[in-house]
């Protein structure tokens, strides 16, 4: 279930607080959301949100890891859950900027991975340009050492 701030995972990188959420921001990202059934299966934390920007973050778990790692290997996050929570940053941030009734749908999704991120993901979203029917959006998400996958999107 995707729930306020978990403790447990990293505020961003270099150890940067999450920043100020409005609670009644956060709650109403939370209400909005709707039933999310993918995303409660991932583990995804909402740390914080605000007009036009959200955190979340990715606990690790190993089901998360990308396939075909050899014996040994250090497993790191399969493209595909990294671009499901770029896709669902990009929604909370989105979430607060609309008005009641309207609805979001990604029509473009573009991640440039920049290296294979292990551990505890957190995904920091900015609301660059919202026009009449979309929005850009840029989402960059880290893992504890530094950003490893940046994404454009137009919800």
């Amino acid at each position: 279930m995707i729930t306020p701030r978990d403790p447990g995972l990293p505020a961003g990188s270099h150890d940067e607080p999450a920043p100020a959420t409005d609670t009644s921001l956060l709650t109403l990202v939370l209400d909005r959301l709707g039933p999310h059934p993918f995303v409660d299966h991932l583990g995804v934390t909402v740390l914080s949100a605000g007009e036009g920007t959200a955190r979340l973050g990715l606990a690790w778990k190993p089901q998360h890891s990308r396939s075909g790692l050899a014996p040994g290997a250090d497993p790191s996050l399969h493209g595909g859950a990294a671009a499901a929570l770029a896709d669902m940053a990009a929604s909370c941030a989105l979430l607060p900027v609309l008005d009641d009734g309207d609805g979001r749908t990604t029509i473009d999704l573009s991640i440039h991975y920049l290296a294979p991120p292990r551990g505890d993901v957190v995904a920091d979203v900015r609301l660059r340009r919202r026009g009449r029917r979309t929005a850009i959006i840029d989402v960059e998400m880290m893992d504890k050492e530094t950003a490893v996958y940046r994404s454009r999107q137009a919800p």
